[in-house]
């Protein structure tokens, strides 16, 4: 539905596109139209071949014969929204539409992970030589760790985007004898603070960006830490990429490129 509703008014950004097109190319008008042609079938996925000279002509058509010829920048603003909107329409919506059905699906795994293995997580809670940090992308997941905690007499602190006295939180979990698990959202609580009261960290749910769980990591993996530490990233055990382990593997990829630019400008 979300993919249908986005594609809605492809037709309508196509001929303004068009349109934009012939009144502000240099190119001859066979170029054009081969061009035009070129781009409507990308677009539709339809999938006819072209030489390879021609395909790197029509990849450099714009900046090479319609940008120079738009003189103004309000004008030419337009016409790279318009462009935006008819050339990347289809991977827009399916962004669109996987954004809302990926994270439900995957916050449900991690529920139903939780729920499955919660004997085993709280004996890795309890034979932490510290204490210990449960991390998670999906706040729903951080209310369910939180709950099934408190249901089998574990006492934890939680902090999200909505928790007001972050500080007050934060004071419990370094302080309190009897409180030994911090839930958290790596949204709210990667940067910032000290936490090497804790020695054990678990994500149900890795960020996206590698530099953020490294960030996340160094809370408690940092000067001041007198104990070994622990870091765990729970993943549904497959043999196939699955809806938790895809997340590890895009953080992965988020990593070697960061690697590859910080060695191209060395």
């Amino acid at each position: 539905i979300e993919y249908s509703k986005k594609l809605e008014h492809i037709d309508q950004y196509r001929i303004k596109f068009e349109r934009l097109i012939r009144k502000y190319s240099s190119a001859d008008e066979k170029t054009t139209e081969d061009y035009l042609e070129w781009v409507f079938n990308k677009v539709y996925q339809k999938h006819i071949q072209v030489h390879e000279t021609l395909e790197e002509l029509y990849k450099s058509f714009l900046p090479k014969y319609i940008y120079p010829n738009i003189k103004s920048s309000e004008e030419l603003k337009q016409f790279k929204f318009i462009s935006a909107q008819y050339l990347y329409a289809k991977e827009s919506a399916m962004g669109l539409a996987i954004g809302k059905i990926l994270p439900p699906a995957r916050t449900n795994c991690f529920k139903d992970i939780i729920t499955e293995n919660i004997d085993i997580i709280i004996d890795m809670i309890n034979k932490a030589t510290k204490k210990t940090i449960l991390f998670t992308n999906y706040l729903d997941v951080a209310d369910h760790l939180y709950k099934i905690l408190l249901s089998k007499s574990i006492k934890s602190v939680k902090i999200t985007g909505s928790t007001k006295d972050r500080m007050d939180e934060i004071f419990k979990f370094k302080e309190s004898d009897d409180i030994d698990v911090l839930i958290a959202t790596t949204q709210t609580l990667s940067t910032g603070v000290t936490l090497t009261e804790a020695n054990r960290m678990m994500f149900f749910g890795v960020p996206y960006r590698y530099a953020d769980f490294e960030q996340a990591c160094d809370r408690i993996h940092r000067i001041g830490q007198t104990t070994p530490v622990d870091i765990y990233t729970i993943l549904l055990d497959t043999k196939e990429l699955n809806i938790t382990s895809r997340i590890e593997e895009i953080m992965n990829w988020s990593k070697s490129i960061s690697d590859s630019n910080m060695n191209f400008f060395i």
